[in-house]
């Protein structure tokens, strides 16, 4: 019977654990470990990805918003030349004030420029927009012509 006894005595211990410290063996703390690193690089790079793409469309916003300044500016060139035109000079240039379109850090200036041959004639005016806006220079020039008759004012 001590035979018997000493064979189950040797599988038991067969399946018993190793004593164990309490930490994973070196080889799986490698693995881990080298997970760690990649997983690491994989959201150092994609915070890279983000952060550029934040950027650009925050440049693209920006450009956006000068654009329609600078297009606000040439509409109001032009209907106050379309109100005023009894005030446009034979041929020449005036500038008028446009602080009230522009942002607080904005400069800008539109330029009325007029070239008619006679009085009553198509008058060709020129309207120039000039933004300076966070270091960054916009301009933009548009013609039009308007005739000589007088606009019918719109009932009221």
């Amino acid at each position: 019977m001590t035979s018997s006894t000493n064979c189950l005595r040797i599988t038991s211990r067969a399946f018993q654990p190793a004593v164990s410290s309490g930490f994973p063996s070196r080889k799986r703390r490698g693995v881990v470990l080298v997970l760690v690193i990649v997983y690491l690089a994989l959201a150092g790079g994609l915070l890279v990805v983000v952060g550029g793409s934040v950027a650009q469309l925050a440049r693209l916003g920006q450009r956006e918003r000068e654009t329609i300044i600078v297009r606000q500016m040439l509409d109001s060139g032009f209907a106050w030349a379309r109100a005023h035109r009894a005030d446009l000079p034979q041929a020449g240039e005036m500038s008028l004030d446009a602080s009230l379109l522009l942002p607080p850090e904005a400069k800008g200036t539109v330029t009325l420029t007029t070239s008619r041959k006679e009085a009553g004639s198509t008058i060709i005016v020129t309207v120039t927009a000039e933004l300076q806006h966070n270091e960054r220079n916009v301009s933009r020039t548009t013609e039009f012509r308007m005739d000589g008759r007088p606009e019918i004012p719109a009932p009221s």
